[in-house]
């Protein structure tokens, strides 16, 4: 059995474990986005936006930019959950800011 080989040298094992290892950092960013969700958007539509953004994060890596992954992935899942809210959110984002500005 052959092993295939990522672009940059790295297996699709070593992709399924780094997931598997840091798939609790999903779930623990996504219970503290839980309190702001918009209506019609539940708790397991944010942990899949973060498992699209872990993913995203174990394929894109480079250790020689970013020397611990942790930090780096939990920008990288926490983006993708707020892109998702900010999906479903009725409201426009700086409809948003500016009302901040004056409530």
């Amino acid at each position: 059995m052959t092993t295939a080989l990522n672009w940059d040298g790295s297996t699709q094992q070593d992709e399924e474990a780094s997931i598997l290892a840091h798939l609790h950092m999903v779930k623990q960013i996504a219970n503290r986005l839980a309190l702001r969700l918009p209506a019609g958007l539940e708790i397991q539509d944010l942990i899949g936006a973060g498992l699209i953004g872990l993913i995203q994060a174990v394929r894109a890596y480079d250790p020689s930019r970013n020397p611990k992954f942790q930090p780096y992935a939990y920008i990288r899942i926490r983006g993708a959950m707020l892109d998702a809210m900010r999906r479903h959110d009725a409201v426009p984002r700086t409809f948003r800011e500016r009302n901040k500005r004056y409530v």
